[in-house]
């Protein structure tokens, strides 16, 4: 199944902000590894980056069986598929969340924190505008067009 255009548009923003938000998220892992109050190592890295995939994944999971659902004609088989996918999605995610607290290759805050980062998109229009919301005294400082 191929993506309509606007879905493409929009997934690849929620893409381009969770890759910021994630990047953010490590320079400030780093920056309070320099004053000793966190470990930055490979495990922050490994859980970022999966952490940003399922999140990513996610979203386009949503996108995928959204446009799937909207040519189904009968309403209740619309909203079992729906529920459905909501349903294996929340699952995978909070397969994710117990593999990124348990497993000791990942740093859990760092593997789970990526999972948030598409609720903070949603509401902004653009990766800058998330970064805006993330780190609010920065905002006094971004030009305003």
């Amino acid at each position: 199944m191929k993506l309509q255009p606007e879905s493409k548009k929009e997934l690849l923003r929620i893409a381009c902000g969770v890759s910021l938000c994630t990047a953010v998220m490590w320079v400030v892992f780093a920056a309070l590894h320099l004053v000793g109050w966190v470990v930055f190592d490979y495990r922050v890295l490994l859980g970022g980056i999966i952490g940003a995939l399922v999140a990513i994944g996610n979203f386009a999971g949503i996108c995928f069986v959204v446009q799937k659902v909207i040519d189904e004609p009968d309403e209740k088989k619309r909203k079992a598929q729906l529920q459905i996918s909501y349903n294996t999605r929340m699952l995978l995610q909070a397969l994710w969340i117990i593999i990124a607290i348990a497993a000791p290759c990942f740093q859990a805050f760092a593997g789970v924190l990526p999972l948030l980062f598409p609720r903070v998109m949603k509401p902004c229009g653009s990766p800058l505008c998330a970064l805006m919301v993330i780190l609010p005294p920065l905002k006094r400082y971004v030009p305003r067009s």
